[in-house]
């Protein structure tokens, strides 16, 4: 796909054919030339592993379920299920955040757009997760 965003700008509607025939090729698409400094996304990398390093005990209040927010614990999922195969559970564990924007549609909001939990262990995670969520949500919109 020839990145929109480099060099002269693109008229958005040649450039829809592509992301289509991309997402339904392959599924995904890799999006260059956006403009967003790798370096906001290098900079929340440290900030997961100093919340997993930290002690369990202070994870409980930021303990959710699968496809929520917060922290799932190891054992909670097992992503076998997801293809209908019954496999033990992962050993991985996961702290899940995403968008919170809200859309002004309650029903959707409530659903997708819920806020976020923040550890306290690592207070530095909030600004460059939401530094970061912020920007590809722009780029999104674009």
């Amino acid at each position: 796909m020839t990145p929109w965003f480099a060099g002269a700008p693109r008229d958005r509607a040649g450039v829809a054919p592509e992301v289509d025939e991309a997402l339904r090729s392959s599924g995904f698409l890799l999006i260059t030339g956006h403009r967003v400094p790798g370096r906001c996304a290098r900079r929340p990398a440290p900030r997961p592993r100093e919340f997993f390093a930290s002690a369990r005990g202070g994870q409980g209040p930021l303990r959710d379920h699968v496809g929520g927010r917060g922290w799932i614990p190891p054992g909670a999922e097992a992503n076998g299920y997801a293809e209908g195969t019954a496999t033990p559970p992962d050993l991985k564990e996961s702290f899940s955040l995403a968008a919170d924007q809200p859309t002004g549609n309650p029903e959707i909001d409530a659903r997708w757009f819920r806020p976020n939990v923040w550890p306290a262990e690592v207070p530095q995670l909030r600004p460059v997760v939401t530094d970061y969520v912020s920007r590809m949500h722009a780029l999104s919109d674009d």
